[in-house]
């Protein structure tokens, strides 16, 4: 017995670019693609792919296709990094994918011309 998220939580979209290479410049990204899911802020500690403890700044869940470590996803106009994905098993069945994210730190050209109002 297959279980589906219903459709009234999945009201949210998530613009992926996933990571293709790493040039000289930094990351070089692929086309975009868009999954519908829902999207939770919160903090949660999880394990990178290197081991390492971090901390996961919003989850992610959607039916599919799954975004891969180092992806850069864009939620409701805030962009992060994609630490983790993992399939959620209930009863040994896929269910859905949860995508954990990390804020990304974005340069604002109006904080260097003196309006450091976010608001503005």
């Amino acid at each position: 017995m297959t279980i589906k998220i219903p459709n009234w939580l999945m009201r949210d979209e998530a613009k992926v670019e996933p990571k293709e290479d790493e040039g000289s410049y930094g990351p070089i990204y692929g086309d975009k693609f868009t999954l519908k899911g829902h999207f939770e802020k919160g903090f949660r500690k999880v394990v990178d792919r290197d081991g390492r403890e971090v901390v996961a700044s919003a989850t992610f869940i959607t039916d599919g296709p799954i975004a891969k470590p180092e992806d850069k996803v864009t939620v409701l106009g805030e962009v992060y990094n994609v630490i983790d994905s993992q399939s959620v098993r209930p009863f040994g069945e896929h269910h859905h994918y949860e995508i954990m994210l990390q804020s990304i730190a974005i340069e604002d050209d109006d904080e260097e011309n003196g309006n450091d109002d976010p608001y503005a």
